[in-house]
């Protein structure tokens, strides 16, 4: 992610979110990632 990150001038941000900042209408986009190369998005929460 960093390297893609770089060469597409996103900017990246990984770091522990509460409950309430997952429900704010600021997060649009969230995904999981592993040591296996996979990237994840996360569809729902219950």
């Amino acid at each position: 992610l960093e390297l893609a990150s770089k060469k597409i001038g996103l900017v990246t941000e990984e770091r522990d979110i509460s409950y309430k900042e997952l429900f704010e209408t600021s997060c649009t986009e969230a995904f999981c990632s592993e040591t296996a190369a996979v990237i994840t998005p996360i569809k729902s929460v219950v």
